[in-house]
């Protein structure tokens, strides 16, 4: 179970960033959680199996483990699983990709994937999940957003597109998003959808680190002194007390593949 394929490179981006992503990327509110699973047609504390895709941290694992189900985490990052690993929490987690796990057949009721389809081979991880999947499972992918509107999450996202310009590549205007692309091929009654608005307060010291932890700030920044000059000015114009708030919709589709 611990063997696995090599890592694909969208993986290997994340392996420098590995302990500063689980410590400061944000978790998912538990009634959302709720609502996906409730779309999924699987109660809370029902033992069901859960394959977690590109588990990353295990910050997903752990918080669907919590609801009372048994969940496997699956990822190529050997960084990344590693702090999965430590965080303890109830999942178990094995080391492959979303397009080919490694996993039995018809293992789950459920496959999920959180934050990362957008890293995925769209055709290749679908064909995947069908064959994890049991009769009548479903899938739901998830993500967390800054929330348009917000001020300090606008000042950000206009710092980003100045000063990164690795991001303006992954999530440009061009670039049709993941979520999009699966509303497409599942629209209702086939995909249901839920959402929730909610946001963390951030001190400096969190508020710098859940930046730092995005693999296209440490891999995409030319100026990194002139970007963290701008980012503490973000910071400064947008904090109450010292916090800023992170402003985020937590955005999901449920289907069957």
């Amino acid at each position: 179970m611990e063997e696995g394929p090599a890592a694909p490179d969208s993986a290997l981006r994340f392996e420098a960033v590995a302990a500063g992503y689980a410590r400061h990327r944000p978790g998912y509110p538990r009634p959302f959680l709720g609502s996906l699973l409730s779309l999924a047609g699987i109660e809370p504390g029902s033992g069901a199996e859960v394959v977690d895709l590109g588990c990353g941290t295990g910050i997903s694992s752990r918080a669907l483990a919590a609801l009372g189900l048994r969940v496997t985490g699956v990822d190529p990052g050997g960084a990344m699983l590693a702090e999965a690993r430590a965080a303890g929490g109830g999942p178990r987690y094995a080391t492959g990709t979303a397009e080919a796990s490694g996993l039995p057949d018809r293992c789950c009721d459920l496959v999920t994937a959180a934050q990362c389809f957008h890293w995925f081979d769209p055709a290749a991880a679908l064909r995947e999940i069908r064959r994890l999947l049991r009769p009548g499972g479903r899938c739901a992918v998830f993500w967390n957003h800054r929330r348009a509107g917000a001020p300090a999450m606008d000042a950000y996202e206009d710092l980003l597109r100045r000063r990164c310009p690795e991001y303006g590549e992954l999530f440009g205007g061009a670039r049709v998003h993941a979520l999009d692309l699966l509303r497409s091929l599942h629209p209702p009654p086939d995909g249901a959808e839920a959402s929730l608005d909610h946001e963390d307060l951030l001190d400096r010291s969190s508020f710098l680190g859940r930046v730092r932890s995005a693999s296209y700030v440490a891999r995409g920044v030319e100026d990194r002194e002139g970007f963290e000059r701008e980012l503490l000015a973000v910071f400064d114009a947008h904090e109450r007390e010292g916090r800023v708030p992170w402003s985020m919709r937590a955005e999901g589709l449920v289907f069957r593949p």
